[in-house]
């Protein structure tokens, strides 16, 4: 005979429902009729209640129903019991999703796990304890929310492999950040280790990877060697000078240069002492780390060390051949003697060499010349230098060209002279050129050059192995240039007629053979001797 009347409406998790009993007729027979209200919470499975602290405890959840791998968990702001959760020492939990609410918090103690299969929001407390998290889903996980997560230990044991972690904000690992299976997507943000953090288990498919950096910080003492550091895959020996409270940050995008582009990882060291060192340098990479971006893979057995200390606009490469060792078995390069870190990473120095090192380009008027002159710090596949000049500073033409060292690694001073130089305001380049013919150029320097006191001449053969003689007279007259052996056998007499300033005499080859000539320009006052190479 009871009856009662309910309104129905769209409930969610924490509504609160109020109850009105009007009628208790088979309560007290012939009595009024009493009222009373009963206050009812809306629960869903996966809703933290928080009665008491423990994870494990079925009174704590939604309809007393621990989560289990499907279940989506919510830690709410202020749960019913005012408890946030713990995972004990001993226990262990699992959830689909994770989302942590604006001030509410998870636990994971030390010795305990928590095993994901889905994703964390987390917009609450940004430590999750000192135990470890376990991605063990089969997608990829994302990490997200308006709170930097700080874990103890990370476990990425993903089945789907690839890409089984995906940061959409920066994390935190003060323990192990395992890669069991599966690799980590920085995504655009960082993962910071700290001073007691460390990478483990890294391979060629199981990898922290993207745009993005891995972080690090260790105090390097004296005369210690350090392998791998925190997993980093650099280490360090030091000798008598301790760089101290250092920081190591990896990153995994080629460093480009021009066409020229290293392997796809670079270290940023940064030490608290940063002059004086001695020390040894091993830098690791992966298999999958040498797929270059350009489509020209870096050769293997011949990386060398690439320094840059302008962060990488400008590179030094590291040729010393009886400081370096490598292993591409072990995947690792070495360089011993380094006296200062900065920027490093890996590229070859035949197909994929960043450019030469320039240091300085002059061009100064010396009495009827202009002396010219460069240095290089170290050089990579260099060729040749070619000397330009112009007389607008837009149309160039070459004045000479010199041989380069090919590889070196010591400060090396080139000077020549341009014997006739242009009357007024001219400009001067200088061209470097590559073995596979990528080249580069210096900035311009502007010369202005004075009368002409005495007629001169300079002659060099082009690349259709023609002799170019380029003359500067004083006044007109007759000339004569003439070609003979090293035996002194008269090859080619070519008499010219000069005129007053600059003019140039191209000399047809005729089938001379490879090998050195003279050559010889004689006028009415005037006599110039030259030897000539030809390729």
């Amino acid at each position: 005979t009871n009856s009662a009347t309910f309104i129905t409406s769209t409930l969610v998790d924490g509504d609160v429902v109020t109850c009105e009993v009007t009628s208790f007729a088979s309560c007290v027979s012939g009595s009024p009729a009493l009222s009373n209200t009963l206050t009812m919470v809306v629960q869903t499975e996966g809703q933290w209640l928080g009665y008491t602290t423990d994870w494990n405890t079925t009174s704590n959840w939604g309809c007393g129903i621990l989560p289990t791998n499907t279940t989506i968990v919510t830690i709410p702001t202020t749960p019913i019991g005012g408890n946030q959760p713990d995972i004990s020492s001993t226990g262990t939990a699992v959830a689909l999703n994770l989302i942590i609410q604006s001030g509410a918090s998870v636990t994971v103690n030390g010795g305990s796990d928590l095993s994901i299969h889905g994703n964390i929001t987390n917009d609450g407390s940004s430590s999750l304890g000192t135990g470890t998290v376990r991605f063990r889903g089969t997608g990829t996980h994302q990490v997200s929310g308006s709170t930097s997560s700080i874990f103890g230990s990370v476990d990425v044991n993903n089945t789907l492999g690839g890409t089984a972690v995906m940061l959409n904000q920066l994390i935190e690992v003060s323990g192990v950040l395992n890669m069991t299976n599966g690799s980590l997507d920085l995504n655009g943000f960082n993962i910071e280790l700290g001073t007691t953090g460390s990478l483990q288990n890294e391979s060629n498919t199981n990898k922290v990877f993207g745009v993005g950096e891995i972080q690090a910080t260790r105090t390097l003492a004296a005369s210690t060697s350090y392998s791998d550091i925190a997993g980093l895959g650099v280490s360090i020996t030091t000798d008598a000078m301790a760089p101290g409270v250092t920081e190591i940050d990896r990153g995994h995008a080629s460093q480009a240069v021009s066409s020229n582009n290293s392997i796809r990882r670079y270290y940023d060291i940064d030490p608290t002492v940063n002059s004086g060192l001695n020390a040894t340098l091993r830098l690791a990479y992966f298999q999958d780390d040498l797929n270059d971006i350009d489509g020209v893979d870096p050769i293997e057995d011949q990386l060398i060390p690439w320094r840059s200390e302008d962060n990488g606009i400008s590179w030094e490469g590291q040729h010393y051949p009886a400081r370096l060792s490598n292993d591409n078995v072990s995947n690792w390069v070495q360089l011993t003697q380094i006296p200062a870190f900065s920027r490093w990473t890996l590229s070859d120095w035949l197909t994929e060499p960043l450019p030469i090192t320039l240091l300085d380009f002059t061009a100064v008027t010396n009495g009827q010349v202009v002396d010219l002159s460069w240095t290089t710090a170290s050089e990579i596949n260099n060729d040749y230098f070619t000397v330009e000049r112009s007389v607008d500073a837009v149309n160039f033409s070459s004045v000479l060209v010199r041989e380069g060292a090919g590889n070196s690694s010591v400060v090396l001073t080139y000077t020549d002279v341009d014997a006739m130089p242009l009357m007024g305001l001219s400009y001067y380049r200088l061209k470097q050129t590559d073995f596979n013919g990528d080249f580069s150029y210096s900035d311009i320097v502007p010369v202005y050059f004075g009368g002409i006191q005495q007629t001169t001449a300079n002659a060099w053969v082009n690349a259709d192995r023609d002799i170019v003689v380029e003359m500067r007279a004083k006044e007109s007259g007759k000339a004569n240039i003439q070609v003979f052996d090293l035996a002194g056998k008269l090859l080619i007499s070519y008499p010219v007629m000069l005129e007053e300033g600059f003019q140039t005499f191209q000399i047809k080859n005729q089938g001379f053979a490879e090998g050195v000539y003279l050559l010889s320009v004689e006028g009415r006052d005037f006599k110039h001797r030259q030897k000539l190479m030809i390729k």
